[in-house]
């Protein structure tokens, strides 16, 4: 089941204004109230029907005071002054569904935190939620219990890892979280790029009983890296099953590698080369920029989808592209080439200059044919970003995302770096209210107040463009300036078993981020 974004969650239109005084100690069950009488009867032109507290919130739909006047009777947790939550419902019934984040109750303020440039969700050994951010400004990731979140800091409550490198920079780029040891728990792949060619780039791991043990020195983990030192990884990279993809950077342009995810966690493979390779070519530049695994042909098997945003499709210049190699085309066999021809599907970008494929998730059955759907994102060189729904099981071809997209959603105040490119992390596919199906949780931190939107999955099946203001659930910076949305994560931290949200603010004082638990 995928949520509905039924009227019934928004303020009632209420046929008559309220405009005459109420009495309310001649409130009764047949008489709308709107007298100054005793009687019943219907006297103002209302429409009869009862008045009453029908939820027993102690609010009433008719009040006499418009600021106390119920805008949801049959919702006890909607009345006036009433906790706000992330969810499609306006609880405190002043009309805005996108509060600014000091309005909602329950949200906790981490600081400091620095540049949290990215984070995940992960399950420890014991099944509890953690989570992972990369402090890319100070050389440090943490691993903490999302319970730990709760007290307002990221680990100085216990039981949480601190993983340091003194490496070439950039620690903590990417997280990667796998499970390649069918265990049931995370391990954590940590991305250091960097900064120049020649740096002694790697991935490395974090196995999942390492959890909580405190500080971490990166050079006692296993890692894979380049010998050779002329490429970056670091980058980007994800779990297509047992196989686990990268991304490396060298001065030719890009190579995905695809090595034997095990052998990488138990330290047998520790250098790219050991593994097949996926080479960028002329008219695929960029080339696993975005990375994601997921079965998008029902065949059982894990794809690869890989975006390259400087990719030239059909000759429209650096519109970009995203390739899918089905599960069948896959080797991790050392010194074998998968070549872009090789990829089963490839959807380019609408335009030159679009950047399409700068960012890749995957998410649930939308559609209802099996497969896994997927949002993909440009990666323009404007104030502009735009995101796509595209189904999965496409039959094997070439396409234009302008013929297969179910919707777009249109965000143009994204972060944009010194380099004129949208650059932040700034959107997670998760399932906030337990049941089938997802939400699509969009940040945009580059207005002067940034905020996160939120959209379910059966809005974005339905065809159309949309806005972050065609969200019905969302929250706004209290901030100018902050960048709030840079990054988004989701973990279960207050273990109901759905999950909460975790929003970064990189642009206040020495950087925060901000729990907030959700009521959908």
């Amino acid at each position: 089941m995928l949520i509905s974004l039924l009227a019934a969650c928004l303020p009632p239109v209420l046929s008559d204004t309220g405009a005459i005084p109420v009495d309310t100690s001649v409130l009764d069950d047949t008489d709308t109230g709107n007298d100054t009488g005793g009687d019943t009867a219907d006297d103002t032109g209302d429409t009869g029907t009862q008045i009453e507290d029908a939820d027993g919130d102690g609010y009433f739909p008719r009040d006499a005071e418009a600021s106390k006047r119920d805008c949801d009777d049959n919702n006890p947790n909607a009345y006036p002054g009433a906790a706000e939550l992330l969810s499609y419902v306006d609880e405190d019934c002043d009309g805005i569904l996108v509060e600014s984040i000091d309005a909602f109750t329950g949200a906790v303020k981490l600081e400091p935190v620095g540049l949290a440039w990215a984070l995940e969700g992960l399950l420890s050994p014991g099944g509890k939620p953690v989570l992972a951010a990369g402090l890319v400004g100070s050389g440090v990731v943490m691993v903490v219990p999302a319970s730990d979140m709760t007290d307002g800091t990221l680990g100085n409550s216990g039981g949480a890892a601190t993983v340091s490198s003194t490496g070439p920079g950039n620690f903590g780029f990417s997280l990667v979280p796998t499970d390649f040891d069918a265990d049931g728990a995370s391990e954590l792949f940590i991305g250091e790029p960097g900064s120049n060619a020649g740096d002694d780039s790697a991935y490395y791991v974090l196995p999942g009983d390492a959890f909580d043990n405190g500080a971490v020195n990166a050079s006692s983990l296993s890692r894979v890296g380049d010998a050779s030192l002329l490429t970056r990884v670091g980058v980007a990279g994800c779990p297509v099953g047992q196989i686990y993809a990268l991304t490396a950077v060298h001065a030719a342009g890009t190579k995905v590698y695809l090595l034997d995810g095990e052998a990488v966690l138990n330290g047998e493979i520790v250098d790219v080369q050991q593994g097949a390779h996926i080479p960028s070519g002329g008219s695929t530049l960029g080339l696993g920029v975005a990375l994601a695994g997921l079965d998008v042909d029902t065949d059982a098997g894990v794809d690869l989808v890989v975006g390259a945003p400087k990719a030239t499709p059909a000759a429209r210049a650096l519109s970009g592209a995203v390739l899918v190699f089905s599960s069948g085309s896959l080797l991790s066999t050392p010194g074998e080439t998968v070549n872009v021809e090789d990829a089963d599907i490839v959807i380019g970008g609408s335009a030159a200059n679009d950047g399409f494929g700068g960012f890749a998730l995957g998410v649930a059955d939308v559609t209802g044919d099996g497969a896994a759907d997927m949002v993909v994102s440009d990666y323009r060189d404007d104030d502009e970003r735009n995101w796509y729904l595209v189904p999965g099981n496409l039959p094997h071809g070439s396409y234009s995302i302008d013929d297969v997209a179910l919707s777009r959603v249109i965000d143009t105040t994204p972060y944009v770096s010194g380099d004129g490119q949208v650059a932040s992390r700034s959107a997670v596919a998760t399932n906030l209210d337990d049941v089938d199906g997802f939400e699509l949780v969009l940040g945009s931190p580059g207005d002067a107040v940034g905020s996160i939107s939120v959209f379910s999955g059966s809005l974005l099946a339905t065809a159309g463009t949309y806005a972050p203001t065609s969200s019905s659930a969302g929250v706004s910076s209290a901030t100018a300036g902050d960048f709030f949305g840079f990054a988004l994560a989701a973990a279960d931290a207050d273990r109901e078993a759905d999950e909460d949200l975790v929003v970064t603010a990189p642009g206040t004082g020495e950087g925060a981020a901000w729990l907030i638990p959700n009521d959908f």
